[in-house]
């Protein structure tokens, strides 16, 4: 290996953990040093800053407002995460006049690019009929990216319709699946996923019928809600 290809590769390994440092500073920001690099033009806190303002994460408030200011200027920079964020605001009026079709375009506009989140709403939108005709063929395909993206929230509506039979054939082995990938999660997040296992346990659906686990899921599910 020549002196100079060693130089280049231990250039590119600095560079990379330099950005990897970089990346896992900005995760753990605090609110007003997210303000501080958003208002300054830092695309990765202008979307964290909106997610935050959106959810109300990190000991800020909830606004709409902002949460549109922010991801409005993530998306100028062509950001995914942003596309997503508009989506949702969109999606359901939140700080912006309910716009189905907008949601629909920045949503798949997200997707298309990636974005770990942006295909459960779509499922949703195909799911609930917003905006377009209901098709749950539609909500399964968009749930099942959804699932392959690893989102929980998509795993969860996907094996929802797998119970119910809607856009897929009935499977209730297929749902259990779904529900226990993240069954060792307990938070806000895999509430209504632990409570539908226990509704499985309790009516014999893919799985023995079983009190005693019933019990413990909806212990688990009401713990995750706490949370």
């Amino acid at each position: 290996m020549s002196l100079l290809f060693r130089a280049f590769l231990l250039a590119v390994l600095c560079f990379g953990a330099a950005s990897a440092a970089q990346t896992e500073n900005k995760n753990d920001m605090n609110a007003s040093e997210m303000i501080r690099l958003a208002d300054a033009g830092d695309k990765k806190a202008q979307e964290m800053l909106a997610e935050a303002y959106l959810a109300g994460h990190h000991g800020l408030s909830v606004d709409y407002a902002k949460a549109y200011k922010y991801s409005s200027l993530a998306y100028a920079q062509k950001s995914s995460v942003a596309a997503r964020n508009l989506g949702i605001l969109y999606l359901y009026g939140w700080g912006v006049k309910q716009d189905y079709a907008e949601a629909m375009k920045l949503l798949s506009l997200a997707s298309s690019n990636g974005d770990k989140k942006a295909p459960r709403y779509i499922g949703i939108i195909y799911e609930q009929g917003l905006g377009v005709k209901k098709d749950y063929a539609l909500a399964v395909r968009y749930f099942s990216l959804g699932d392959e993206r690893d989102d929980i929230t998509s795993q969860y509506h996907l094996g929802k319709l797998y119970e119910s039979g809607l856009g897929v054939k009935r499977d209730y082995k297929e749902a259990m699946r779904l529900y226990m990938k993240n069954a060792s999660r307990i938070d806000h997040v895999t509430a209504d996923t632990l409570k539908a296992i226990g509704d499985l346990y309790v009516n014999g659906l893919g799985v023995p019928h079983d009190m005693n686990k019933a019990k413990s899921w909806y212990e688990k599910a009401k713990k995750a809600r706490e949370r």
